[in-house]
């Protein structure tokens, strides 16, 4: 009887064992799934961590390259910008030079007719912040008022304000050499540049 009561605690053990053994082998298994997803994670992370880099990097090198886009505008608008202005400056003190012109002029209002060697100008000195002031001549008011509506409906001359005409009077060499008393006006007026603004209309010597 304490043989067989050996044999049977002996057999128990065994299957405890067994059991304990099986237990562990699901356990290790489990871990190692466990393990294998923990280190499978941290992969998706780096990786995702580095996509977030990437596009942060992206973001950066897309911001710089704006800037030095908006650089490089500005210093285009600055070389070309006084070209701009003084090819306008020649139009509003251009007749029309073709039909397209002269349509483009009436739209604004100009008057077509007018003889532009009425009106010359003596200065034009720019400040800083891109205000300017501008003094010239003319026959009478009259030229000078087309000339600041010319000035009021361009596209690089902005703000213009008038600041005083004055009567003058003086002397004129005719083609015989005789001299002869002439009255005509000064003026000066002031404003702002933009050198970002659209070309001149009816530009001389330009088709559309």
């Amino acid at each position: 009887e304490g043989r067989l009561q050996l044999v049977a605690f002996a057999g128990i053990l065994l299957v405890e064992l067994a059991v304990l053994g099986l237990l562990y082998f699901n356990a290790t298994n489990k871990l190692a799934s466990i393990g294998k997803e923990i280190n499978d994670t941290k992969a998706a992370v780096a990786k995702l961590k580095d996509e977030v880099k990437d596009a942060e990097e992206l973001k950066n090198q897309a911001d710089t390259l704006s800037k030095q886009l908006e650089v490089l505008a500005q210093l285009e608008s600055q070389r070309t910008g006084p070209v701009r202005v003084l090819d306008e400056l020649q139009a509003v003190l251009s007749p029309p030079s073709n039909e397209e012109a002269r349509y483009k002029q009436l739209q604004l209002n100009w008057n077509v007719e007018w003889d532009t060697k009425r009106l010359w100008l003596t200065a034009l000195k720019e400040a800083k912040g891109g205000s300017f002031k501008m003094e010239g001549g003319a026959v009478n008011a009259d030229d000078v008022a087309e000339f600041l509506q010319r000035l009021t409906t361009s596209s690089h001359f902005k703000d213009i304000q008038l600041d005083v005409v004055k009567a003058q009077d003086g002397q004129a060499q005719t083609e015989s050499g005789a001299k002869r008393r002439v009255s005509y006006v000064t003026f000066k007026l002031a404003g702002k540049l933009d050198y970002a603004g659209k070309p001149a209309a009816g530009a001389p010597g330009k088709k559309g």
